[in-house]
């Protein structure tokens, strides 16, 4: 290891004692290696040279430097590569190895629980800053002999502002009123495209505060089992896509093909029973609606031009990206390192449909449930925030909401927190009577930034997987959930004694 660690002695030996013991250290090196929540927070004040060990300080490099580069915690499963990279760079020595192998073992091991680490929070600046200082006082002895006093006022002083806020992001309300009043008077003339991401349906994108599903936030929709959420989220990729948008659309629980199957039969509006005997025409149809696209893109871009409009894109299409992961497999990490690899490759996406966040896994399992669904919910809301994109995400409904008429709020699965984390929820709901005219109703549930309780009737055409293929039109607020009749309870999708 050829970075420094914290001195141990002083120039003439004597040992020096420091606050912040080895229990202390270990903690934030095991944090670092397998909490993503507190390398966020983390980060910034973490640095190999502020540990009194060595072993510390080579496990602290290992996790800042895998975290900067794949912004996730190091999977055990990749410990062997990674330190092979090490050793073959001659960062690592054998010496390193042999220090550090046994404590890994022990961080690895599933038995062993993680550190709480809001109480290591609460102490990392004054850890930072106690082990800068202390690196200065030392370094300043040698600067003393040569009297560059203005060396050491520099170090101490530097030294001194580790762990102090940081102020560059700070936003300052009232001196960017300006700023704010362009931006909202070209989007309303139309001189700049939505700041959302298009739902696909315009009645739908007019309520919506972005104009669209927000970036930088998590947008959820609620329905019982069997109750339309992959099609809805399929739906909401096509259109997004269609309108040139970059979608990624992950998929636990549908398999590729099957998703692929009903893109075919969204958008050549071909019944999904019959894409295998129909097959040229639908592969026609949908060449051809990828060919319209492209001339009305044109079109609008030629008379975007006239006006001095800008338009979304060139093409007029997005990419629509499928990828599949077994269910309970899929950590808001692993998410986070395809992103980061496709945005190298120059792929930017705009919105990410996640069929569905229920079925992912937590970054660290907890025996509590509700914990584990609060961590990925709040990981996935904290990824739409890293890359400046949409997410939308579907959740199951109670037993109570598959009952109710209108799914609300109280009707949400497992955990409550769900509710809290997304930005707005969507339910949806059809009774058997409207199953049977090609109807549903979508209702807003919660929502940070417009009116909530308002309620979108649609049809749908389910056998071309057309989640909607028209809207009747707005209802008002209905105050309370409404429960079925029992000659509807055949049409919720989900038997009495099942939950999920």
């Amino acid at each position: 290891m050829t970075e420094e660690v914290i001195p141990t002695t002083t120039a003439d030996g004597t040992p020096i004692k420091y606050e912040f013991d080895e229990k202390f250290q270990r903690a934030l090196v095991v944090l670092a290696l397998r909490d993503i929540n507190f390398m966020r927070r983390a980060d910034s004040l973490l640095y190999p040279q502020h540990f009194d060990s060595n072993a510390n300080a080579v496990l602290c490099k290992i996790a800042k430097d895998f975290y900067s580069k794949y912004k996730a915690p190091l999977d055990g499963s990749m410990l062997k590569e990674v330190l092979n990279d090490y050793k073959k760079t001659k960062v690592l020595k054998e010496s390193d190895l042999a220090e550090i192998i046994p404590i890994l073992k022990e961080v690895y091991t599933n038995s062993t629980p993680l550190p709480p680490s809001e109480p290591i929070i609460d102490k990392l600046s004054e850890f930072a800053r106690s082990s800068a200082v202390t690196c200065a006082i030392m370094k300043s002895v040698d600067l003393i002999e040569k009297r560059d006093w203005e060396k050491i006022e520099k170090g101490l002083r530097d030294s001194l502002s580790v762990g102090a806020e940081d102020d560059s992001s700070i936003y300052d309300y009232f001196a960017e009123i300006d700023k704010r009043t362009t931006i909202r008077e070209n989007e309303y003339a139309g001189f700049t495209p939505p700041r959302g991401i298009t739902t696909g349906c315009k009645q739908l994108d007019d309520v919506l505060y972005r104009k669209g599903w927000g970036r930088k936030e998590l947008s959820l929709i609620m329905a019982p089992a069997k109750g339309g959420k992959s099609m809805a989220c399929i739906y909401f990729a096509k259109g997004a896509s269609i309108r040139g948008y970059n979608v990624l659309y992950v998929t636990l629980e549908v398999a590729t093909d099957i998703v692929s199957a009903r893109l075919d039969a969204c958008v050549s509006d071909t019944e999904i029973r019959k894409l295998a005997e129909q097959s040229k025409e639908v592969k026609r149809k949908i060449e051809s609606v990828a060919q319209r696209i492209k001339e009305e893109a044109k079109k609008e871009r030629e008379r975007a031009e006239e006006e001095g409009k800008k338009v979304l894109s060139s093409t007029g299409m997005g990419l629509l990206h499928i990828k599949e992961y077994p269910s309970g497999s899929l950590k808001v990490s692993n998410l986070r390192r395809y992103l980061e690899s496709a945005r190298n490759k120059g792929v930017q996406y705009d919105l990410i449909c996640v069929d569905y966040a229920d079925l992912m896994a937590p970054e660290v399992k907890s025996p509590n449930q509700i914990e584990n669904f609060r961590q990925i919910y709040v990981d996935l809301r904290a990824l739409a925030f890293e890359y400046n994109c949409a997410i939308l995400t579907a959740t199951q409904t109670n037993r109570e909401g598959a009952k109710a008429k209108v799914a609300e709020m109280t009707h949400v699965a497992e955990d409550f927190n769900k509710i809290r984390t997304a930005d707005i929820v969507i339910s949806i709901n059809t009774t058997k009577d409207e199953r049977l005219k090609g109807e549903a109703r979508l209702h807003f549930v919660a929502s940070r930034n417009q009116e909530s309780g308002m309620t979108l009737r649609i049809k749908q055409d389910i056998p071309k997987m057309q989640f909607i293929s028209g809207v009747v039109g707005w209802e008002p607020e209905v105050a309370s959930p409404l429960p079925l009749t029992p000659e509807d309870e055949s049409a919720t999708g989900m038997p009495e004694d099942e939950e999920h």
